[in-house]
């Protein structure tokens, strides 16, 4: 009989075990699934560039959030797309602001937490297709319960409309001012702003950490069980 400690491990590890023998099908299937899982939740996508409402948001010269892409898993911001309907003006050139905010005990109050300029040499005039922004590796980190907000400065254009994501805007682009500080933000009627964003959190276990955590207990399963053939 084998002690506790492999039958342990090899529940753990789905692993079958006869006679002191370790089928490596069972393992290599289970390290497949592991890696599988954990890429797929790494990246969490917010937000919607659905344009089918086929109507302007008009914000140009506004900074606007939608609230209920509310960030749930801490990270940095990996890129963020926007569907215009208006078109920016490259040669202007466009002032694409990305802030991350917080909400207070207020309904109408957030504090700006960090601001971002999108280089205005990768905004294009394309409409009608999101365009998508990446942004440098831990250039924006955030922890749950946050809003990423875009300011539509001078020659940035105009997002389209999609409903149900519940704005909230205030009428400046540059908040520079306001990072660390509390102000009112209005909120619109319902609708929001055609942008979503990738965050890619710290706090899921990646690929490469998952494939090797199940190798590590795989190599100690394997040196066990060929101890406990020994066993009576």
């Amino acid at each position: 009989m084998f002690s506790p400690d492999i039958l342990y491990l090899s529940a753990i590890l789905g692993v079958t075990t006869v006679y002191g023998e370790t089928s490596m099908t069972s393992t290599t299937q289970f390290t497949t699934m592991a890696s599988s899982s954990t890429a797929a939740a790494t990246d969490i996508v917010y937000g919607s560039t659905d344009n089918s409402s086929q109507v302007d948001d008009n914000d140009a010269g506004y900074t606007s959030f939608n609230l209920l892409d509310k960030i749930t898993y801490a990270g940095y911001i990996k890129n963020v797309s926007i569907n215009f309907h208006t078109a920016p003006t490259p040669n202007t050139p466009p002032l694409l602001y990305v802030y991350i905010l917080s909400a207070t005990a207020s309904t109408t109050m957030f504090t700006v937490n960090q601001q971002y300029i999108i280089p205005s040499k990768s905004v294009t005039n394309q409409t009608g297709v999101p365009q998508t922004f990446q942004i440098p590796m831990y250039q924006i980190n955030v922890t749950a319960n946050q809003f990423l907000a875009v300011g539509f400065g001078a020659g940035a254009g105009s997002p389209y409309r999609v409903s149900n994501r519940m704005e909230y805007y205030v009428s400046a682009t540059n908040l520079s001012s306001l990072v660390n500080n509390t102000s009112q933000w209005a909120p619109a009627a319902g609708y929001g702003i055609a942008v979503s964003f990738i965050v890619t959190s710290s706090q899921i276990m990646t690929t490469a950490t998952g494939a090797g955590f199940v190798s590590m207990l795989y190599s100690l399963n394997t040196r066990i069980l060929n101890k406990g053939r020994n066993h009576p």
